[in-house]
């Protein structure tokens, strides 16, 4: 996977959106809120604390912006999952599998490198299957499993149609 400056694709066969889902939108505002209202309380007893944690939480933020995918992109030789910034590329030549993420998959996740709960979950995640798993989702729902030689990356697109489209090649 390499990390790519933005610039037009080209041969897409399939693209489709990862829309955040209602729940971590729901999830993201408490959160949000209940930080900035500790960031307040934290303020009027010690303004530096105060100051500290509101801007721990907007690094927080931003960087979760910044990985969440918006949409994935799949050309004739690539996998694209798009962020606002910069896109993660998978070769297609290199994709062992792609599947949907079971419950069983999911079992004792934890997160080694990561962040939960703002905008979705991105990171490096592992389970009681799996040793490392880069988690870039969005929604709760269809995430699908994408198993490299190296890597093993789980996104969540709006549909699994992207299932299909690679597995005919």
């Amino acid at each position: 996977m390499a990390i790519a400056k933005k610039h037009p694709l080209k041969d897409i066969v399939y693209q489709v959106k990862a829309p955040m889902d209602c729940f971590n939108l729901i999830q993201t505002i408490i959160i949000s809120l209940v930080i900035i209202a500790m960031s307040i309380m934290a303020f009027k007893t010690d303004k530096i604390v105060g100051i500290a944690l509101f801007i721990m939480f907007a690094v927080a933020l931003i960087l979760a912006y910044i990985n969440i995918p918006k949409k994935i992109i799949v050309t004739d030789t690539e996998v694209v999952i798009h962020s606002p910034f910069f896109d993660r590329k998978i070769k297609r030549k290199e994709i062992l599998e792609i599947r949907n993420f079971l419950k069983d998959d999911k079992a004792v996740m934890r997160g080694l490198v990561r962040s939960d709960g703002l905008l979705g979950c991105y990171g490096i995640y592992s389970s009681k299957k799996y040793n490392k798993i880069h988690l870039y989702v969005s929604r709760k729902r269809n995430w699908i499993l994408i198993t490299t030689a190296n890597k093993k990356y789980v996104i969540s697109p709006k549909n699994t149609e992207i299932i299909n489209v690679l597995n005919k090649k």
